[in-house]
């Protein structure tokens, strides 16, 4: 079965050049219309405000027709934040244009970072501000943030890295040595990543200090969660979906039979992922997998809020949301060309766009 682009330019095994420079686009500029009320002279005899024409709503004064009004997008005061309005629904926004290849993306607070071929840059959430964090040498695989710094992982040069997420300071590696370092993942005050090489889990504090390694020898780990007491990986060779204990012991296997998983996700009761049959979910302490979704698009980036899981899809072009509970997938955007990270605030939905070089935006 032949991989998309997504898979190949994550494999570490090549180095992405030619980065263009990047341009971000303006919000669209919109009117709305008000209804004039008539006035009396003196407080007297005046009439009050006319009545919206049929199809729109009163928005605190304001006349919208909430199929088109992008401020005013299937409810009063709900903005499309830059995309159009279709039908109720808000559309989605291209954010940044003219990247080579972007990749991985994470949405925190007042900042939107994304990875780009050897490049990362951090921004506001409209895209403005843009700072470069780096610029090559290397392969960037995975990106994590705090509120302090952002780190990622090199595979071409075997380091840790980390720079302040605001962009005022300079980059740092706090990890070298290492053969292939993949996913990475935060935890109270240390770093935790994945070594594809020797199927290893390792971490160090955040300034680099105290290095543990927590297991080894489980084949190419390329994913990673992490909660207090546990990692999650899965070893493509298996196909097995584990929880390894942080402190030593036995590994527990939670699914067996999971294909191509490309992302893992958790909360306080469940580890999620997306692989090569769809999106599932398994109680972090063990238990029945449920498969949330089916598809054969090869599901990938993945993003939790308080009540639904997303995804990208980089195969179909599509961008799919599920409730955590399980229910009917919803297709939240389509017609892309290949969308592959993806990350939620409680505003809007953030991904990129491998083969378009853009980051979009929409309005949740």
């Amino acid at each position: 079965m032949r991989l998309p682009l997504a898979t190949l330019l994550l494999s570490g095994c090549g180095l992405i050049t030619g980065l263009d420079d990047f341009t971000v686009t303006d919000s669209a500029s919109s009117t709305t219309t008000t209804a004039g009320g008539g006035g009396g002279a003196s407080g007297t005899g005046g009439q009050g405000p006319a009545a919206c024409p049929e199809g729109h709503a009163d928005c605190s004064g304001t006349c919208a027709d909430l199929a088109t009004d992008p401020h005013h997008c299937g409810t009063c005061n709900h903005d499309c934040l830059g995309g159009e309005c279709q039908g109720g629904q808000c559309q989605a926004f291209t954010l940044v244009e003219g990247l080579a290849a972007p990749a991985n993306i994470l949405v925190e607070d007042d900042r939107l970072v994304w990875s780009d071929g050897d490049r990362i840059t951090v921004a506001s959430l409209d895209g403005t501000g843009q700072k470069t964090l780096v610029a090559g040498p290397g392969v960037i695989q995975r990106i994590a943030m705090d509120a302090l710094h952002v780190y990622w992982t090199n595979a071409g040069t075997g380091e840790v890295t980390r720079a302040p997420r605001d962009g005022l300071g300079p980059s740092e590696s706090i990890v070298s040595g290492q053969l292939s370092p993949h996913a990475i993942a935060l935890h109270a005050d240390r770093v935790y990543w994945t070594d594809p090489s020797d199927g290893s889990v390792r971490s160090a504090m955040k300034d680099g200090s105290a290095t543990l390694t927590h297991a080894s020898g489980y084949g190419q780990l390329r994913t990673l969660a992490v909660d207090g007491t546990s990692a999650y990986s899965a070893d493509p060779a298996t196909g097995e979906v584990m929880k390894l204990p942080l402190g030593g012991g036995t590994t527990v296997i939670l699914a067996t039979g999971q294909a191509d998983v490309c992302e893992l996700a958790l909360d306080d009761t469940h580890l999620y992922w997306t692989s090569g049959s769809g999106v599932h979910k398994v109680p972090l302490q063990g238990g029945t997998t449920v498969t949330l979704a089916e598809s054969d698009a090869y599901p990938c980036g993945i993003a939790l809020d308080v009540t639904a899981i997303h995804w990208t899809e980089p195969a179909a072009g599509t961008v799919m949301r599920v409730p955590l509970e399980a229910g009917a997938a919803e297709v939240v955007a389509s017609s892309q060309l290949e969308p592959f990270g993806i990350a939620v605030n409680q505003t809007a939905i953030y991904w990129t766009d491998l083969t378009a070089g853009t980051v979009q935006r929409m309005r949740k």
